[in-house]
């Protein structure tokens, strides 16, 4: 009879620890595959920055160019700005002067090459002045799709913090 006890506590206690061992099989299984879950969360988590980076290095790169433009732009401007008060300049002096007609037609002559050259940049200008725009434009679009692209990024990295808690 005690043979029988002790074979069937045995029994039991071999029950036991194979029914523990059985949780902790599936317990790590359970817990690799969380693991498993999580680096793959985190790879696609740090692909998607690392496209946004790419994107945000493509969108500085363009906004310099835009102001390399601008810069280029400005330039002109004052150049042009500079003849007109050259030519104003000079008419001044040739009124005090009192040269007559002879300057006033080599002026008038030299006013209408400036006019159209003048008419000529401000055509170029406005068109480049369009496409600046329009430039500008698309990169603030991009600039705003970059930030919600972040914020989407910050918000799953979130999640993904408040799940593995």
């Amino acid at each position: 009879q005690k043979w029988t006890e002790s074979e069937s506590k045995w029994i039991s206690l071999t029950e036991e620890l194979r029914v523990d061992l059985e949780s902790s099989r599936r317990h790590g299984e359970k817990t690799e595959a969380e693991l498993r879950d999580e680096k793959k969360c985190t790879e696609e988590l740090d692909d998607a920055l690392q496209r946004a980076i790419y994107g945000h290095a493509r969108i500085i790169e363009h906004y310099v160019e835009l102001q390399e433009l601008y810069n280029d732009l400005l330039e002109r401007h004052r150049g042009v700005m500079g003849g007109i008060a050259e030519v104003k300049r000079a008419a001044a002096r040739a009124g005090k002067k009192g040269c007559g007609t002879a300057f006033a037609a080599a002026l008038a002559a030299e006013l209408s090459t400036v006019r159209i050259d003048r008419e000529k940049e401000r055509a170029q200008l406005r068109e480049q002045n369009r496409r600046l725009r329009v430039q500008l434009r698309d990169t603030a679009e991009a600039v705003h799709a970059a930030g919600e692209l972040l914020v989407r990024l910050r918000e799953a990295e979130e999640a993904s913090t408040q799940e593995k808690v």
